[in-house]
C-alpha cells in the first residue's frame, strides 16, 4: 500500500506507507518526524481525491469497509475507533513536540476513512466530523498552543462518542459488542506492530500501532466490570493480553528492545477467540 505525503498547496508525493520516505533511513527515530510538513486543506483535498477515485478513497487503514459499516455494528464501531486512535496517537505526538507527525495523524483519517464513511454517518444522524478533524490538523500544523490542539482533538473524540451511540442494531449484548471491539483493536495493534517490526520500520506505522493499543486499553477498562460479570475467562484473557502487550507501547518512541511479534499476535488471537463466545 502507498500513501500520499502532503508537501504544499495542492502538491503531494506518493511514497511507501509511513514516514520512512521523508526520513530517508531504514530505522527512523522520533526526531525524523519533526521534519514532516503538515497537510494543507486536508478535508477539501481528501474529498476531491476520493471523488476522482484516488487512493485516498480506497477504504482506509487495514481495511475499513463503509458498506459493511452501514449494517454491521462492529464494523461501524471499528471505523470510529480507528479514527479515534489517530487522534490519541496524534495528541501524544504533539505533546512530545512532533508537530508535523501530529498534523499528519489528525489529517490521515479524513482521507483514509471519513470520505468513504460520510454517507453512512449522515444516514445515522451523526454530525459532520470533517470540519472538526480539519481544525485539529490545521492547529497542529500551525504549532498552536497545546491546550488548543487538545481541545480540538477532544471535540473530534466527543463527536465519535456520540456517533458510537448511533451504531446499527445488533442481537449481541452491549458487553459482547464492546468485547469484540477490544479484540478487533488488539488484532489491529498486533498487525500494525508486525508491519513496523518486519516490513517497514517507520514512525507513522509505529504511532498508528500506539493509537490502536491505547484505544483498546481504554475500551477494555471501560467495559471491564461488565465483561468480568459476563465471562470471567474473557476478562482474564483481556487483562493478560494488555499486560503483556503494554511494554511495547510505553511512549511515542519505539522501545530499544522490542517484544516478539508472535507474542502480540498470539495474545490478540486469544482475546478474539474468547470474545467470540460472549453473546
Amino acid at each position: 500500500m502507498r500513501r500520499r505525503i502532503w508537501l504544499g498547496i495542492g502538491v503531494s508525493l506518493t511514497v511507501p506507507l509511513g514516514i520512512a520516505a521523508s526520513a530517508g533511513t531504514a530505522e527512523p527515530t522520533v526526531a525524523d518526524a519533526a521534519t514532516l510538513r503538515p497537510p494543507t486543506e486536508p478535508l477539501r483535498e481528501a474529498r476531491a481525491d476520493a471523488a476522482e477515485g484516488g487512493e485516498f478513497g480506497e477504504g482506509g487503514e487495514t481495511g475499513i469497509d463503509p458498506e459493511r459499516a452501514r449494517h454491521d455494528p462492529l464494523a461501524f464501531l471499528t471505523a470510529l475507533a480507528v479514527i479515534e486512535a489517530h487522534y490519541v496517537a496524534g495528541l501524544a505526538a504533539y505533546e512530545a513536540g512532533l508537530q508535523g507527525a501530529a498534523a499528519q495523524l489528525f489529517a490521515h483519517p479524513i482521507a483514509e476513512i471519513l470520505v468513504d464513511l460520510e454517507p453512512v454517518l449522515a444516514e445515522r444522524g451523526v454530525p459532520d466530523l470533517g470540519p472538526a478533524m480539519e481544525r485539529a490538523a490545521t492547529l497542529a500544523g500551525r504549532g498552536a498552543a497545546i491546550d488548543a490542539v487538545r481541545a480540538a482533538a477532544e471535540e473530534v473524540r466527543s463527536t465519535l462518542q456520540e456517533a458510537a451511540r448511533r451504531a446499527p442494531e445488533t442481537s449481541l449484548s452491549a458487553t459482547a459488542l464492546q468485547a469484540r471491539l477490544v479484540a478487533e483493536l488488539l488484532q489491529r495493534t498486533a498487525r500494525q506492530y508486525y508491519r513496523f517490526d518486519r516490513v517497514q520500520p517507520d514512525l507513522e506505522g509505529w504511532l498508528d500501532a500506539l493509537g490502536f493499543f491505547r484505544v483498546a486499553k481504554a475500551r477494555a477498562e471501560r467495559a471491564a466490570a461488565a465483561i468480568a460479570a459476563g465471562d470471567p475467562e474473557l476478562d482474564a484473557a483481556i487483562r493478560r493480553a494488555i499486560a503483556r502487550i503494554e511494554p511495547a507501547f510505553l511512549g511515542v518512541e519505539p522501545p530499544s528492545e522490542r517484544l516478539p511479534v508472535a507474542l502480540l499476535l498470539a495474545e490478540a488471537r486469544r482475546v478474539e477467540r474468547a470474545a467470540a463466545r460472549l453473546r
